[in-house]
């Protein structure tokens, strides 16, 4: 059941259990797919917090946001490490955004789940 509140779409994944596997006719390493833990409506609240870390060739700001969805059997899976794809969502700010998940807050009798989550 989605709610009047959750106007945008994520879909929630996990990196692939294994080792890579060698591809011979690349020459390369291929990672196992990842698994998709949930695929439904969702709402995107940043939460004000932000950082900023060295990558690459200069500082990134990592801005955090409470991803909240609707609490069913399915979310109840979702993991630190996780990566959260905004698919769609009014906030041109966050479209298409990949964010992964820091925490994923667990209660009895919740009606929905609240996951804290970081992204660039």
């Amino acid at each position: 059941m989605q709610a009047r509140w959750q106007t945008s779409t994520c879909v929630i994944s996990r990196a692939g259990a294994g080792e890579p596997v060698f591809d011979p006719n690349t020459g390369t390493y291929a990672n196992p797919a990842s698994v998709t833990i949930y695929d439904g409506p969702c709402m995107v609240v940043p939460t004000g917090g932000a950082r900023v870390v060295e990558f690459g060739e200069g500082p990134v700001t990592l801005n955090t946001y409470d991803v909240v969805l609707t609490g069913t059997n399915e979310v109840d899976v979702v993991n630190v490490g996780d990566r959260v794809a905004v698919s769609s969502t009014a906030d041109p700010t966050i479209d298409s955004a990949t964010l992964t998940v820091l925490e994923a807050i667990k209660s009895d009798l919740v009606t929905n789940r609240r996951i804290i989550c970081e992204g660039s």
